[in-house]
C-alpha cells in the first residue's frame, strides 16, 4: 500500500469548501506543491540556477496549474556549506520538507547522483514521484546492472517513485554533459503532464502511475518515455 497521500490530507483541508461523493479535492479547492532541489549556491550554482530557471519557465509556460489544480514550486538550496554541488544533510532536510508538506505531489532533484542517494529513500518512504534533471546513476533505479529490479537500498518500499532524465550511467563510467536548462524545464513539464494525466490528480500513487504509464513525450530533451526501471529512454 502507498504511503498516505496527498489527496487524503487536501480532502480533509478541501471538506469546507465541499468535495466530491468521494471526499477528493476537486480542481480548484487545493493547491498542490512541487519541490525543487539543486545547488542555488556554490560550486554548482550555475548548473543549479539553470535547473531551477528552466522549472520556472515550464511552471510559467503551463499557467501554473495542472488539470484545473493551481500548481506552486518551493525551490531549495542542496548546496549547504557550499563547499561541494551537494551537502548530504542538506539533501535529506530538503527531501524531509517535501514529506511533511500535506500538498506535496512531487519532488523534482537531484542534479547529482550522491545528492539523490540521500533523497530518494525519503521521498520514496513518503510515496512522493522524484524526477531527477540529472542523478543518472544505475544503482538508483536498478538493482545490478543487468538486473532490472528495484534497488531497495534507494527505492526501499519495493515501490518504483523514481525517474532520471539524464542519460542512465554504469558504474565507473562518467556521467555525460547535459544541458541543465532543458532538463530542468522537462522535469517540471513532464511532472504538470502525468498530474494532468492522473486519475486523481490530487493523489501522489496516482501521479506516479501516471509518470510511469510509457507515455511518449516530444521535449527539449528530443523524443523519449521512461522507462519501466525509471530511465530515459529515446524514442525515433
Amino acid at each position: 500500500m502507498r504511503a498516505v497521500t496527498a489527496a487524503a490530507v487536501l480532502a480533509l483541508a478541501a471538506s469546507a469548501a465541499g468535495c466530491d461523493a468521494q471526499g477528493e479535492a476537486e480542481p480548484g479547492e487545493a493547491t498542490l506543491t512541487i519541490y525543487v532541489s539543486a545547488p542555488l549556491t556554490g560550486p554548482g550554482r550555475v548548473d543549479g540556477q539553470a535547473v531551477a530557471d528552466g522549472a520556472r519557465r515550464a511552471l510559467d509556460d503551463a499557467g501554473g496549474e495542472a488539470d484545473g489544480f493551481d500548481v506552486v514550486a518551493e525551490y531549495l538550496d542542496v548546496a549547504g556549506r557550499n563547499e561541494t554541488r551537494f551537502d548530504a544533510v542538506t539533501a535529506a532536510a530538503n527531501a524531509r520538507t517535501a514529506t511533511e508538506d500535506s500538498t506535496t505531489i512531487a519532488y523534482i532533484g537531484e542534479l547529482d547522483s550522491g545528492a539523490s542517494r540521500t533523497s530518494v529513500p525519503i521521498t520514496n518512504s513518503a510515496g512522493i514521484l522524484q524526477v531527477a534533471p540529472g542523478s543518472g546513476a544505475s544503482d538508483l533505479v536498478r538493482d545490478e546492472v543487468y538486473n532490472d529490479e528495484v534497488p531497495t537500498e534507494v527505492q526501499g518500499t519495493g515501490e518504483r517513485t523514481f525517474a532520471q532524465l539524464a542519460p542512465t550511467y554504469e558504474p565507473g563510467e562518467r556521467p555525460r554533459p547535459v544541458d541543465f536548462g532543458d532538463l530542468g524545464y522537462e522535469a517540471m513539464a513532464s511532472t504538470l503532464a502525468a498530474i494532468g494525466r492522473a486519475s486523481d490528480p490530487a493523489d501522489r500513487g496516482s501521479v506516479i502511475d501516471a509518470y510511469y504509464d510509457g507515455t511518449v513525450r516530444d521535449s527539449p530533451l528530443g523524443r523519449y518515455r521512461i522507462s519501466d526501471t525509471g530511465e530515459f529512454e529515446p524514442v525515433s
